[in-house]
């Protein structure tokens, strides 16, 4: 008997509506003996929607609480420090970047957009590129019920935001500001905010004391508790989650890896010259410096965005470390090239059906390193390469900007890696980072997912060979660290 011909069987003696009576029935009874069984059930499913909702944020300290229901919107791109509360229906757009310093508390139904559709495009009302600009809350604010914040916004420690006020332009340390046209009313006072944050005098729900002991838990902030940090730079499809994952199984360790999504953005504008070595070190300075970060002796970061950031980084952190890790270029640009990185859909550079864009079009795509931007070529080279050969032309170049900025550290900040020789390496990782000796372990992760089917050398034809040999500086790979 098919399943169709059975489903009609039983409508035709109404068997269908017979089993909802009886379900009715005793779904009314079991809530006339418990009439908050509704309210039991969605305090049930808030509480594993918020903890799953917590392992996808980008970095979260200690003592944060999501209250109720609430919507992010690329939630690798947001970091709560310690002690930070957000209220029921709050929606949070990080695609641009959301950073929430320590003992900020926000009410319910709240708004923060980081990012923008950008409308100067070819299509109306607008097009699917976007405007990234990045929001930042200090310390101690206190942000009312039902306030929208716009992107670009930098709010200022110990700020209060009232109920229902629109912001749309930064408001300084301290200030308290209402209403749609922002008006600045008052301001708290300074020292009384400075006497507060030096004695750790904090609240949590309700504005409840927090106890000594929920304050030692916090985390701390590089160099506040002798933490050593470390980055880990590679092309991608290297071997950085690997490695990352390995790291952070050592209990002396924190390793994440792509913690801050505001480096996809950062890194390839000044990778392109689009912002000055001021602005790029005050960012730098606001993401490592400022940031509470670990509790943990050893503070890792694993990110293909940290490339071309390493001169830099070691600018604003002289004690910070740098391992490279790199792989044979024909297995990294049989991967990239898989995936579709640096292909003219993935680019912009053809017209293409919307429902394609989740594919070619993420926020690594629109923030993909383009050679004439970067100076390497004109734009009609590059618009003339094949997607083979832009990937070819990216190990080459992303490598090579590694080992120029490895080669103006002091050794001892330095360490090359290669994947395929990674077991063995890891007595020389333990060394690097002043590891007790056999405490890491080797472990594969992230594999390219089903949805794309992974070329080998088999699939090049002999063109795709010729452009591989000139583009390709196989040194890169076989040299060590002069």
């Amino acid at each position: 008997m098919t399943r169709n011909l059975f489903k009609e069987i039983l409508q035709l003696l109404k068997v269908d509506v017979l089993i909802s009576k009886v379900v009715g029935y005793g779904l009314q009874r079991v809530i006339q003996k418990d009439p908050f069984l509704f309210k039991k059930l969605e305090d049930s499913y808030c509480s594993q929607y918020n903890n799953e909702l917590r392992s996808n944020i980008g970095h979260i300290g200690h003592g944060c609480y999501l209250h109720g229901f609430l919507k992010l919107s690329h939630p690798k791109g947001l970091i709560l420090e310690n002690n930070v509360h957000i209220g029921a229906g709050a929606y949070i757009n990080s695609r641009g970047g959301v950073i929430i310093k320590d003992h900020t508390h926000i009410s319910r139904n709240v708004t923060i957009y980081s990012s923008n559709h950008d409308y100067n495009g070819p299509i109306l009302p607008f097009g699917p590129n976007y405007i990234e600009r990045p929001v930042i809350i200090g310390k101690g604010v206190w942000i009312g019920m039902n306030v929208n914040i716009l992107p670009g916004v930098t709010i200022g420690d110990g700020a209060i935001i009232g109920m229902g006020a629109t912001i749309s332009k930064d408001v300084p340390p301290n200030a308290v500001v209402v209403g749609s046209e922002q008006r600045h009313v008052k301001s708290r006072s300074k020292e009384n905010i400075s006497a507060l944050l030096t004695t750790a005098k904090f609240g949590g729900i309700n504005g409840k004391v927090l106890p000594t002991r929920e304050v030692q838990l916090f985390k701390k902030r590089l160099g506040e508790n002798g933490a050593s940090p470390f980055f880990i730079v590679s092309t991608g499809r290297s071997g950085s989650t690997t490695i990352a994952n390995i790291l952070n199984k050592h209990e002396g360790i924190d390793c994440l890896h792509e913690p801050k999504i505001h480096l996809v953005g950062l890194s390839t504008r000044w990778l392109h010259g689009d912002i000055p070595e001021a602005e790029l070190l005050r960012e730098l300075h606001i993401l490592y410096k400022d940031l509470a970060t670990s509790n943990q002796r050893i503070y890792g970061e694993s990110d293909q965005k940290l490339s071309n950031l390493v001169l830099p980084l070691a600018k604003i952190l002289p004690e910070a470390k740098f391992i490279w890790i790199i792989r044979k270029p024909e297995d990294v640009v049989n991967s990239t090239w898989s995936r579709g990185w640096f292909s003219d859909e993935e680019l912009g550079f053809t017209d293409m059906p919307a429902e394609n864009y989740s594919l070619y079009r993420d926020h690594f795509s629109d923030h993909r390193p383009h050679a004439d931007k970067c100076g390497d070529m004109n734009t009609e080279q590059w618009r003339a390469m094949s997607a083979f050969e832009r990937n070819c032309w990216y190990w080459t170049y992303w490598n090579s900007m590694i080992q120029t900025s490895f080669s103006s550290l002091a050794k001892e900040r330095t360490l090359k890696v290669r994947l395929e020789n990674l077991s063995s390496d890891l007595t020389k990782i333990e060394s690097f980072l002043s590891l007790e000796k056999d405490q890491l372990r080797e472990q594969v992760a992230n594999k390219a997912e089903s949805i794309y089917k992974l070329n080998t050398t088999s699939d090049w034809n002999e063109q795709m060979k010729a452009s591989f040999n000139r583009l390709i500086d196989y040194s890169l790979y076989t040299e060590e660290i002069s």
